[in-house]
């Protein structure tokens, strides 16, 4: 199939659920399916590359409580070279993918909390480092590590 159509086809897919009756399962899989259309642009998977429009599509899915879109648009955000988005709304939006369970958003928050919050950060590296991702455990273990060294936060809690 021609990706364009691909494109074409998870677009009207998008508008037929989101004109059908509001049924919360249907919901779910349109912030789902919002999701991979922006991945699709901001990788250039079988469309070309287009970080706005994947802004837009993480945008919707993340109206509709997507985590993982969240944790790409904050991850999209801090990849542009001139990014004019905020600190707020970053740690808003690692927050809302963090308490869904993605480890590497919960590093990512502590990062960004480790100077104004570092009890925060902790609880965020914890998180992270007892997750099931072995790279990202890695790294929030070193992070909380160097929190502990820093003084800034005691041993467990």
């Amino acid at each position: 199939m021609d990706t364009s159509k691909v494109v074409i086809l998870l677009v009207t897919l998008n508008a037929i659920l989101t004109a059908a009756v509001d049924v919360p399962s249907w919901s779910i899989f349109r912030g789902t399916l919002q999701n991979n259309i922006g991945y699709a642009f901001w990788r250039g998977v079988v469309v070309s590359r287009d970080e706005d429009n994947a802004i837009y599509w993480f945008r919707k899915a993340v109206e509709l409580k997507n985590a993982s879109a969240a944790n790409n648009l904050a991850n999209l955000y801090e990849d542009r070279p001139f990014a004019t988005v905020d600190r707020e709304t970053l740690i808003s939006l690692y927050r809302i993918a963090a308490e869904d369970g993605i480890a590497t958003a919960q590093n990512n928050l502590g990062v960004l909390l480790r100077k104004s919050d570092p009890e925060a950060a902790a609880y965020w590296f914890r998180k992270a480092a007892a997750s099931r991702d072995l790279a990202v455990s890695e790294v929030a273990a070193d992070n909380l590590s160097t929190l502990r060294i820093s003084g800034k936060v005691s041993d467990e809690k």
